[in-house]
């Protein structure tokens, strides 16, 4: 019971539970040697090792799990140069060695690599990082990769890929008043644009002596040279801000940027953490959300309707439909840190019901 599943977008999946003295399985679970599986419905949604088990005074044990991404952790990469080398080919190296010192249970095949370096030509060193450090700061991060294991005949497969061919998009939408039950975001409404004054590239001539002109949209827009995002400015009133296109040349070309942006664009500066209702769980014709899967987030009062990556979900195994998932563009990927001393930081991290209700 208790039993709450955290999965984060290219970071170690982390389950806890607690096990009464009664359960049959209650000796039976020993840390860094028992693997745990969670299927739903058939299908593997975690699948990890246990790392540490707490015995209470009443006979029950509290046991943290961390998923197989964390088997990277347990090696460390040598001083080395990586040179005119193309992203699958270094991550190639780097797990080559991480498989070449660690047991059978914990090595892995490179699988599919979408990511891509402008040249393919890569210019990397390691040295004594672990692995999972090496890779995230040699690859994950400066080509926005992400990572993802999948197991398939028990091979273990560790995937480097973009954002968008990470997951699918979602059937289900969220939406005010259909199925979502909470809300809140990382961003104020100070951040909130009702009407956006698109600038393109810069003119040659000055209109007003002194100062820079550039490419407006009055032509196309009857006059005006702004777009304003009704919903959102009945709600918020008039709050402009300039957004400059420096690339753009065409006045029509300017204005359908400037119109994508003050509707969906914007809203990427957004961290939106949500408790909704997956309606899966009541539902079984629909698909559930999962981690790097694309959401269709629908709120009417802020104008907004556009797709966000669900970057975290939290699984509460015995109450489902209570699931917590937080959709954004700028969440920052952490480690899950294994060492017991930093496992209270990474709960704190984590927003409490209290703060979601605010």
């Amino acid at each position: 019971y208790n039993a709450i599943l955290k999965d984060t977008l290219s970071c170690a999946s982390e389950f806890t539970f607690e096990i009464p003295s009664v359960n049959s399985r209650y000796n039976a679970l020993y840390e860094r040697q028992s693997m745990v599986q969670i299927l739903k419905d058939g299908k593997e949604i975690f699948y990890g090792e246990v790392r540490e088990v707490t015995e209470n005074i009443d006979k029950t044990k509290s046991v943290y799990c961390v998923s197989e991404l964390a088997f990277l952790f347990d090696s460390i990469q040598p001083q080395a140069r990586y040179q005119n080398i193309t992203p699958e080919q270094l991550l190639i190296e780097i797990i080559n060695v991480h498989n070449a010192k660690v047991e059978e249970k914990k090595r892995f095949q490179v699988g599919i690599v979408t990511v891509t370096d402008p040249n393919n030509s890569l210019y990397r060193y390691t040295n004594y990082e672990d692995t999972l450090t090496a890779i995230r700061e040699k690859l994950c991060n400066p080509l926005s990769g992400y990572l993802k294991v999948r197991r398939i005949n028990e091979i273990r497969y560790i995937d480097l890929l973009k954002l968008e061919d990470y997951g699918v998009k979602a059937t289900q939408a969220i939406q005010f008043g259909v199925n979502l039950l909470k809300y809140t975001s990382k961003k104020s409404a100070s951040e909130l644009a009702t009407v956006c004054i698109p600038l393109g590239a810069k003119l040659e001539e000055q209109t007003v002596e002194g100062l820079d002109a550039y490419v407006t949209i009055d032509s196309v827009n009857d006059g005006k040279n702004y777009i304003i995002n009704k919903e959102a400015f009945q709600n918020f009133g008039w709050v402009e801000r300039v957004v400059h296109w420096e690339g753009v040349t065409i006045p029509q070309n300017l204005k359908n940027k400037a119109e994508e942006w003050v509707q969906n664009n914007q809203y990427k500066i957004l961290s939106l953490e949500l408790k909704a209702v997956d309606l899966a769980e009541l539902e079984a014709n629909m698909d559930s959300y999962s981690v790097g899967d694309m959401i269709q987030a629908v709120a009417e009062p802020f104008g907004m309707d556009m797709w966000f990556p669900l970057m975290k979900k939290t699984t509460y195994i015995n109450e489902p439909i209570t699931n917590d998932i937080i959709l954004s563009y700028e969440v920052k990927v952490n480690y899950t840190t294994q060492q017991s001393n930093k496992t209270q930081q990474i709960e704190n991290a984590i927003p409490q019901e209290t703060d979601l209700l605010k």
